[in-house]
C-alpha cells in the first residue's frame, strides 16, 4: 500500500497538483517507477536542459546548474539558478584565473549547450506508458469517488 500521494507525471512537465491518492500505487511499485521508469529519462542531459533553462525546481525545490563557456576567452562557467520568493536568481561561478580576462572585455558571449542527445526511443515508451497508466488511474479513482 502506498503511504503517501503519488505524483502522476512529472514536476519537469510543471505537475504541482496531480496527484494519485495514497493506496492506488504501493511502496514497492512507486520505487520501481521512480528507480528503473522515471530517472532513466530524467536523468538525459536534455531533460536536465529543460529543466534548467525553465528554471523547474527538483522536488527538493532545487534548480540544476548548466556548465557552459564564455566566449571569446573559453572560460567554462557554471550557472546556478535558485528561487527567492517568487523570482529566479543566479550565481555564474568561473575560475579566478579567468576573472581578470573578463573584466578586460568589451563584449562577450555566455554559451550552454543548447542540443542534447534524446533518450532512447524505449526509455521514452517505457516513460509515456507509466503516465498514460496513472491517467487512467486517476480517472478511475475520480470515477469511482464521485459514486
Amino acid at each position: 500500500m502506498l503511504t503517501k500521494p503519488r505524483a502522476y507525471y512529472s514536476r519537469i512537465f510543471g505537475n504541482l497538483t496531480q496527484v494519485l491518492p495514497p493506496g492506488v500505487v504501493c511502496d514497492s511499485c512507486n520505487n520501481y517507477l521512480s528507480r528503473e521508469v522515471e530517472s532513466p529519462f530524467l536523468n538525459f542531459r536534455c531533460c536536465e536542459a529543460l529543466a534548467i533553462r525553465q528554471a523547474i525546481p527538483s522536488k527538493r525545490g532545487k534548480i540544476p546548474s548548466m556548465t557552459g563557456v564564455i566566449e571569446p576567452i573559453h572560460a567554462p562557467a557554471t550557472l546556478t539558478r535558485f528561487l527567492r520568493g517568487n523570482h529566479i536568481e543566479g550565481i555564474l561561478d568561473v575560475s579566478p584565473r579567468a576573472i581578470p580576462h573578463l573584466l578586460s572585455l568589451q563584449e562577450g558571449k555566455l554559451i550552454f549547450p543548447a542540443i542534447a542527445q534524446p533518450p532512447s526511443d524505449r526509455v521514452v515508451s517505457r516513460f509515456l506508458a507509466k503516465i498514460a497508466i496513472e491517467v487512467i488511474a486517476s480517472r478511475l479513482c475520480c470515477s469511482i469517488w464521485k459514486r
